[in-house]
Parts: structure tokens; sequence; C-alpha cells
């Protein structure tokens, strides 16, 4: 095993174990915002970043998400002004 430290037990608790992931019927709906991910991720940014960009991990139901999820937490997050 190249990653003995990723048992799929874990990497799917950290996916699929996210408040709200398995909550609609007939699938699954992981944080698409920054805010959201950041506050539902329960592990490291770091270990988001590692399972992300892991070759041997399936792009079906796995990676393909998790590099969503690591996007998502890239992006920029928006300002809100206020003109007084």
């Amino acid at each position: 095993r190249p990653h003995p430290q990723w048992s799929l037990g874990r990497v799917s608790r950290l996916l699929y174990g996210m408040e709200g992931a398995c909550d609609p019927p007939g699938g699954y709906a992981l944080p698409t915002t920054r805010e959201q991910v950041l506050s539902r991720w329960q592990g490291t940014l770091g270990e988001l970043r590692e399972l992300a960009g892991m070759p041997e991990l399936a792009r079906y139901e796995y990676r393909r998400e998790l590099e969503r999820l690591s996007a998502a937490v890239d992006e920029e997050p928006r300002r809100s002004c206020a003109v007084m």
C-alpha cells in the first residue's frame, strides 16, 4: 500500500461523514462554497489537499469530490462592502 495512513474507511469518514453530506435521499450533497467546506471538513486542509492530489485514489466517488472541495477552499472569499 503506497499510503497506509489512508484506509478507505478513514477517507470515507472524512468525505461522507461531513454534516449534511448524506442527508438527501438517493444521493449525497457535499459542500460547494469555501465557507461550507471550511465549516464541515473534519480533517486538516493539508489532508484535504493530499487526498485531492493522490493519483491512487479512485476518481469516481472519491478524488473528483475531494478535488472539488479543495478547489472551493482555494477560491477567494467574497468581500462585502457597504457604501455609506
